[in-house]
């Protein structure tokens, strides 16, 4: 049945699914997940088209594997406010090119872009289920799982979410807007450039905050038609 469906030119994968997930795993550039991703996804179409369901099975986990990874790889951009590169002339300006920037100058378009910042919302163990199940979820199918997770009649998701008490949502309510505000009059580079500041400290901080609002955003009622 295959030998009318050549495997598409540079669509290869190792011959192993180990092998794939240490290659995968060892990417060390945006450009490079997306290259897997695509490679990946081409190889899974002509299985679908070869009823080939072992390497069906094996190229979408590469094709996951490798989004994943690409989420993973646009961590270290920052959501820089409006997606704008900020012209200065110290302070590493090589490092203000934003997530989104660094996405599109990766190929991934607007759809594209916001379904793998969607799987940063994926939980370890829901990505291990999606990665070993018979049929695994293409990143698109996973994404919206993570964004419809809170919705209680969502039956596909992989674990249903508890509201918060309303205090809380008030308290974040109340926190993002005097952030906003903040962001709103005060320049990013301006702080970060200023001497004494504690640059380990405040990238933790960061660090944690970004982490919290992926999970946040792509999880707010409306997210997969912004």
């Amino acid at each position: 049945m295959t030998e009318n469906l050549p495997v598409p030119a540079g669509a290869k994968l190792p011959a192993t699914y180990e092998a794939a997930e240490r290659a995968i795993a060892a990417l060390n550039t945006v450009e490079e997940a997306k290259a897997w991703a695509d490679k990946a996804a081409a190889l899974a179409y002509y299985a679908r088209q070869a009823n080939d369901k072992p390497l069906r099975r094996l190229a979408q986990r590469a094709e996951l594997r490798a989004t994943n990874r690409m989420e993973e790889l646009l961590r270290q951009y920052p959501e820089l406010h409006g997606g704008d590169r900020k012209t200065v002339s110290s302070c590493q300006p090589d490092n203000l090119i934003s997530r989104r920037q660094a996405a599109h100058q990766a190929g991934l378009n607007d759809r594209q872009y916001r379904d793998t910042q969607a799987l940063g919302a994926v939980s370890a163990p829901e990505l291990k289920a999606a990665l070993e199940s018979d049929d695994p979820p293409t990143p698109r199918q996973l994404a919206e799982r993570a964004r419809s997770s809170c919705q209680p009649d969502n039956l596909k998701s992989a674990r249903t979410v508890a509201p918060a008490d309303p205090a809380q949502v008030a308290k974040a309510t109340a926190l993002l807007r005097e952030f906003a505000a903040f962001c709103d009059t005060h320049d990013p580079v301006r702080i970060a450039c200023s001497p004494g500041i504690d640059a380990e400290l405040l990238r933790t901080f960061v660090s944690t905050i970004d982490r919290w609002l992926d999970a946040f955003v792509t999880r707010l009622p409306g997210e997969e038609a912004a």
